[in-house]
């Protein structure tokens, strides 16, 4: 049994995260591709992207890594740079390195010292979402 602060964690709650971890796809550093991309799985990206990328896992872009595009993922690590809009169900982090220039739709985001950050935001929250005021005939 695990214990973290106290508080057991549940056998299936690590093999969750341990999943989370694996990569399925790897765009490398000094590859080019271009097109839309459509990913299952969890995606990295090393080298350059121009061209719609939608994942239902995860995208990580390095701090070599380039996207000139929209990104559609469950969540978004930005160690690099990604121009083009962005929309995450979860979680979108931007470190330290990590440049974003283009509006974001998220569940949650997390800015970083030192990363930059260029365009709107706007959260999804189950709260809005339930007291969104009603449409006029």
């Amino acid at each position: 049994m695990n214990v973290l602060f106290g508080q057991p964690k549940q056998r299936a709650d690590i093999r969750d995260e341990r999943i989370n971890d694996r990569v399925d796809t790897i765009i490398g550093a000094g590859t080019v591709f271009t097109g839309d991309l459509e990913i299952k799985g969890t995606l990295r990206i090393d080298g350059k992207c121009e061209g719609k990328i939608t994942s239902s896992g995860d995208v990580v872009v390095g701090e070599g890594g380039l996207v000139v595009s929209a990104v559609e993922a469950r969540n978004l690590q930005v160690a690099g740079t990604v121009r083009g809009g962005i929309k995450t169900s979860g979680i979108l982090e931007i470190s330290a390195t990590g440049k974003v220039y283009g509006d974001i739709e998220v569940g949650k985001v997390v800015i970083a010292d030192g990363a930059i950050f260029q365009g709107q935001c706007r959260m999804h929250t189950a709260e809005a979402q339930t007291t969104a005021p009603a449409k006029k005939e």
